[in-house]
């Protein structure tokens, strides 16, 4: 966890794009929660047992990229 997943959500912008407008919860290069508020993915995530998940919101294409 941690730059990796940084790493990874940068590198999968493109399949991502499925996702836009949503927040997404991602650990160790897996997306483990997705959902329209940042609460409701990492409750997701924590549900699977991923508590240190990074959440980031999937932008639409005329936006910039996020990470939290």
């Amino acid at each position: 966890m941690g730059r990796q997943d940084i790493e990874w959500i940068s590198e999968h912008q493109k399949e991502l794009e499925v996702y836009s407008g949503k927040w997404i919860a991602v650990c160790n290069n897996e997306i483990v929660g997705v959902a329209k508020t940042a609460k409701e993915a990492l409750q997701q995530g924590k549900k699977k047992g991923f508590y240190k998940a990074h959440l980031t919101m999937v932008m639409r294409k005329d936006e910039g990229m996020y990470v939290l």
